[in-house]
């Protein structure tokens, strides 16, 4: 491999109208090692089942009780939520549901963005005369963009750039986890996950502190006002 560093934003992504779950929603199960269905909205309530990870649910009711779950990337904010999986009707922890299928084993991150956000809108090219460099572009829905810069010089690696312009903080940790942890991004070798709460960001890397890492920086509002969208950059010795 040649000895360049290599990068992949994902720029200013603000927060997520997805996230806003109502009755009749779709949402999907991103958790691990799946997600208890309980008969009422309390933790101490009855296990009906245990929902595997890319289990679908929809929404039946949403409760005003709000809880955090603490892990590796800091909190994960939810509350209960009335759901029905297949015969079953009961309670969840909405904290793990995204309103985005789970990607496949064999997805990688440009592959599965397609999929969810496809088909392909538009594709145009830009060129930038004082950096030697071709940039095409593909609009998906909800005005999200794939953009890979090619540069004219035979030594550099070409920079794909994704552009989500509506993305939650909770969806970014899901993401990290399910997505840009995937074995498939380290050759099958085992990722680490590390959260920087003073920064806000989230890094994804391999286990030996070798080659491609991942960062997802976590906007906070200047003006107070919460969680404004995430920066998602790769780099790698490719």
């Amino acid at each position: 491999m040649k000895n360049l560093v290599c990068a992949l934003f994902f720029l200013l992504l603000p927060l997520m109208v997805f996230s806003q779950i109502a009755v009749q929603d779709t949402l999907y199960v991103w958790a691990s090692s799946g997600l208890n269905l309980r008969a009422s909205a309390a933790k101490t309530a009855e296990k009906l089942v245990t929902i595997p990870f890319g289990g679908e649910v929809v929404a039946t009711d949403i409760t005003e009780k709000y809880f955090l779950v603490e892990e590796e990337l800091g909190t994960i904010d939810g509350r209960w939520l009335g759901v029905k999986y297949k015969d079953y009707t009961g309670y969840v922890f909405s904290g793990y549901l995204n309103s985005f299928p789970t990607p496949n084993d064999a997805e990688d991150d440009l592959t599965y963005f397609k999929r969810i956000f496809g088909p392909v809108q538009m594709e145009y090219e830009t060129v930038d005369s004082i950096q030697k460099s071709t940039t095409q572009t593909i609009l998906l829905k909800h005005g999200i963009t794939i953009s890979t810069q090619r540069y004219q010089e035979e030594d550099r690696s070409a920079f794909p750039t994704i552009f989500l312009p509506q993305l939650s903080h909770r969806n970014a940790k899901l993401f990290a986890k399910h997505l840009y942890a995937s074995p498939r991004f380290y050759d099958q070798r085992e990722a680490i996950l590390t959260y920087d709460a003073q920064t806000h960001t989230i890094k994804v890397t391999e286990q030996e502190e070798v080659g491609c890492f991942f960062s997802l920086q976590l906007l906070q509002s200047a003006t107070g006002g919460g969680a404004t969208g995430v920066v998602i950059s790769q780099y790698c010795g490719c």
